[in-house]
């Protein structure tokens, strides 16, 4: 029976017909006290078998955007299309927690999206949906202000994520053009910025991918960030290729990551 239903996704993705059902909720934040959007694409194997559990893929959008970004044809952001058709394709949750389009993912009074993104939305899926509740099997990944949080969220709570994909990331928060407008709340800047800490991603055993487009206005920032990886002796994979700040960019780099990430969970299973 699985291999039916192992055929049948085969010729779903093949034939461009893609079964993954997507979700818009809320789900509530104790640290918020009140109800946040969250976007899902769950997996049609899901529903096809109810036993198995699945990986989770969090998902942070950039500045401006929000839950449903990603899945409007008219966004710069729009990737539906490839993150449900990779949904079906690998059997994989996918999460698109709410960032109030500018919180860069901080703790501030009412708006504590650090808590939120970092620990209650996992929690939540852990409890409410069949997921494999550990590190290696789960991603958070975003792009630009969503890339500065994946890439702060996975440090603060490496014993939560285990593969961080930050596509076309803001890696210093003092040079990105929107600095005078971020609130650091609970933590000092110092602390939340990538690249003065770059060093203590060493030892924190995360699988880290960084992708980054020639033409970006963050192109210094993010060859800045991977010099001092190397320099710290971080592993992680940095790619560099033709691209801007947009959708051209966008849907060729979560193309890429993905199979980056699922690679990483089959090497975890070993």
């Amino acid at each position: 029976m699985k291999q039916i239903i192992a055929f049948i996704l085969l010729a779903l993705c093949a034939s461009g017909v893609f079964a993954a059902e997507t979700l818009y909720t809320k789900v509530y934040s104790p640290a918020n006290g009140k109800r946040l959007p969250v976007s899902m694409i769950i997996p049609d194997a899901y529903y096809a078998d109810k036993t198995d559990r699945f990986p989770v893929m969090y998902i942070l959008t950039g500045r401006g955007s929000d839950t449903k970004s990603l899945f409007k044809p008219e966004d710069d952001i729009y990737a539906a299309d490839i993150l449900t058709a990779a949904a079906d394709k690998y059997g994989i949750l996918m999460v698109v927690p709410d960032s109030d389009k500018d919180s860069w993912y901080l703790d501030n009074p009412g708006r504590m999206y650090e808590t939120f993104c970092g620990k209650e939305i996992v929690a939540y899926m852990d409890k409410h949906y069949r997921t494999i509740a550990d590190r290696d099997h789960r991603i958070i990944v975003g792009n630009s202000m969503g890339g500065h949080g994946a890439l702060l969220l996975s440090r603060l709570n490496p014993e939560t994520f285990g593969i961080v994909g930050a596509l076309a990331p803001v890696t210093d928060l003092t040079t990105t053009p929107s600095k005078d407008k971020i609130k650091y709340g609970s933590r000092p800047r110092e602390e939340v910025n990538c690249l003065p800490n770059a060093a203590a991603y060493k030892g924190l055993g995360l699988n880290l991918y960084i992708e980054i487009g020639f033409h970006d206005f963050l192109y210094d920032m993010n060859i800045a960030f991977h010099n001092a990886l190397k320099e710290a002796g971080v592993d992680h994979v940095y790619v560099e290729r033709e691209g801007h700040h947009n959708k051209p960019f966008w849907r060729p780099a979560w193309r890429a990551f993905v199979p980056y990430a699922v690679d990483k969970m089959k090497e975890s299973e070993k």
